[in-house]
């Protein structure tokens, strides 16, 4: 009965303050959309980790497998995955995942840089796979029109100059009077 009462005040309170119509749509967004969207974009990842499976499968009838390492097989993964779901450039992150940065994961004199090399390699390479498939066409949401880019828009620094030519600053006016030399203490 009380929490009855409680959802009763809470509802009208929010109603009464002339916020009724936001909070109804913040709560439809956050009990519908946000749960809808999260689950697209986690199947949206789990279908790409299958392209990079099948992906990975290829690589290895097409070339001997033994030489690859484990490490270089999950920056593959990861790479393939990257470029398709996430946007990624085919470039690798400027950190290996942390499980390369942690110093239990020493144990040979130059292992770790060895095994965070080989995941780095194989990211490369698995980005540069999803490149080749296409497969991110299929995944990009169609736009009306398309996006401007601010780099490419972005005047020289030349063309900047030319329309905004520098004027020298004005020259700072000395002090009308000096200050007095400080007295020293009794």
């Amino acid at each position: 009965m009380r929490l009855r009462r409680i959802l009763i005040a809470g509802l009208l309170g929010a109603c009464s303050a002339g916020c009724g119509e936001e909070f109804l749509g913040n709560a439809l967004r956050n009990f519908v959309v946000a749960p809808y969207r999260a689950t697209d974009e986690r199947v949206l990842e789990c279908r790409s980790k299958q392209w990079a499976d099948e992906a990975w499968k290829r690589l290895c009838l097409e070339d001997d497998a033994s030489h690859f390492s484990a490490d270089f097989e999950a920056g593959f993964r990861h790479g393939f995955v990257d470029y398709i779901t996430r946007g990624g450039n085919g470039n690798a992150p400027a950190t290996p995942p942390i499980r390369y940065q942690d110093f239990g994961a020493k144990t040979i004199p130059g292992e770790r840089n060895d095994r965070a090399k080989d995941w780095f390699d194989g990211f490369r390479l698995g980005a540069a796979e999803a490149m080749k498939t296409g497969l991110r066409e299929a995944v990009i949401i169609p736009l009306a029109s398309p996006p401007i880019n601010a780099v490419e828009n972005r005047p020289t620094l030349a063309e900047n100059e030319a329309a905004n030519p520098l004027t020298p600053a004005p020259p700072v006016p000395e002090p009308a009077e000096a200050l007095p030399s400080p007295r020293p203490i009794p």
